[in-house]
């Protein structure tokens, strides 16, 4: 998988079942769907909290998102809870609360810990030497298995220590590349190596997830933008975020 993100670069969706009103409306190919129930018992071991890139969804989409019952850490993104079946994935919205007669955060809550649940079953950690473009290489990890972007929504369930944090690149639903930072590695390197992955994106049989680098640090979830000039190579795009990053390990440093 490395070897063809760089090669190239270095050289879901709301559920349709009959109710509440606020599930139907897919989120993309779907197999025929399974009869399901539209109560609280029989939805609630299939929820689950997905995160999504607003930027990427078409409008009426971004918009279903937006409202459905979840989280925003960003601006540009949220975690929402759905209703996630072999067939389909659906957002789930208020409508559908009220109906359960449940709460929005006891909802959010139970979803949360099913999905914990099912990565800490499906995630798979591989440790990976990512090439720099500086030369060298710069130590992370690979994470796979299931919906691996929904790592996104519970990281301080799954990254374990990071003083300093850690950089993640999501190309795609399937795909999580990490670095825990440290004010040891050049931060310079690991921008531009985690911006050129990023670019490259998805591979083609993959679901692409977010054009996005993502910061946590002091259990709080912040975005980079990633610019692909031409001519020039991959870069992050200055912003308080970025000054914040380089603020955080400038002090670790003195």
């Amino acid at each position: 998988m490395i070897g063809w993100l760089l090669a190239c670069g270095l050289a879901g969706v709301p559920l349709d079942l009959p109710s509440p009103p606020d599930l139907p409306s897919p989120l993309g190919p779907t197999a025929p769907a399974r009869a399901l129930g539209t109560d609280w018992q029989s939805l609630s071991p299939l929820l689950r909290v997905r995160p999504y890139d607003l930027s990427t969804l078409p409008d009426e989409l971004a918009a279903q998102v937006s409202t459905g019952i979840g989280r925003a850490p960003d601006d540009r993104l949220r975690f929402v809870v759905v209703v996630d079946t072999p067939e389909t994935v659906g957002v789930v919205g208020p409508a559908t609360a009220a109906g359960w007669s449940r709460s929005e955060a006891e909802i959010y809550a139970v979803a949360r810990a099913h999905t914990r649940a099912t990565l800490q079953s499906d995630l798979k950690r591989h440790t990976q030497a990512f090439p720099s473009l500086s030369g060298g290489t710069i130590p992370g990890e690979m994470w796979t298995g299931g919906d691996t972007a929904s790592v996104l929504t519970d990281l301080d369930s799954f990254l374990g220590p990071a003083p300093h944090g850690a950089l993640l690149s999501v190309p795609s639903r399937e795909l999580v590349m990490v670095h825990h930072l440290s004010p040891d590695h050049p931060l310079d390197a690991v921008l531009a190596t985690f911006a050129a992955l990023t670019v490259v994106g998805a591979s083609p049989d993959q679901e692409p997830f977010s054009r996005l680098l993502y910061w946590w640090h002091a259990d709080t979830l912040r975005t980079l933008t990633v610019e692909d000039p031409d001519p020039g190579r991959p870069r992050v795009v200055s912003s308080p975020t970025l000054d914040a990053l380089q603020h955080s390990l400038q002090e670790a440093k003195e």
